[in-house]
């Protein structure tokens, strides 16, 4: 435990639990918030379209490849990582921007559920050794646009309408469903696989 926790106050700034954030982690006081040396909620989410784009590619060469146990191993990878990034938006801010707009909020969270469908359609294809090349164009298209609207509009309101408790609660949902970027350990230490 207590390594995670050095961990968690070196990557994430500050541990839940005991409240120390790397300011007074450090022998030296840096003279700014801890969480400027943070990637933005913005940054993260950005970040995760970024790595979905590569698992997606990678689905695109072993498609061609024709190795169909490999293709199922990374379709599942990146559907779970796609339905972990959208529940995430959805519970930590999609659900706060609602209030502030309702009809855009309605709009991306009718996006997912397209998403989502497309997702199972494609994995019946898979299944059955039919994956339609016009599907998962229609998929890539679906994505493309929905990351578009988020990174104009979603991402830039997450800057001053989430409160730090706000921001707080979705850095850890979001290191919750990926662990930790540099080392791959989960929020709660090395052995919350097991």
């Amino acid at each position: 435990m207590r390594q995670h926790r050095d961990h968690d106050v070196h990557h994430h700034g500050r541990v839940s639990a005991g409240g120390t954030d790397a300011a007074e982690a450090s022998s030296e006081p840096t003279g700014e918030p801890s969480e400027a040396s943070e990637p933005s909620i913005a940054e993260l989410l950005t970040g995760d379209h970024q790595r979905l784009d590569r698992l997606f590619q990678a689905i695109a060469v072993e498609a061609a490849l024709g190795d169909s146990e490999l293709l199922h191993r990374q379709w599942t990878a990146f559907g779970q990582e796609l339905t972990r990034h959208m529940d995430v938006e959805e519970v930590r801010i999609i659900s706060a921007f609602s209030r502030a707009q309702p009809n855009e909020a309605r709009r991306l969270l009718d996006d997912h559920a397209r998403i989502r469908s497309r997702l199972t359609e494609l994995a019946i294809d898979l299944d059955v050794h039919r994956l339609r090349p016009d599907r998962i164009r229609a998929l890539v298209a679906e994505l493309d646009d929905h990351t578009r609207r988020e990174i104009a509009l979603l991402y830039p309101w997450t800057v001053n309408a989430l409160d730090p408790g706000a921001r707080e609660s979705f850095r850890w949902a979001h290191a919750g469903e990926r662990g930790c970027e540099c080392c791959g350990a989960g929020p709660f230490g090395d052995d919350d696989a097991t």
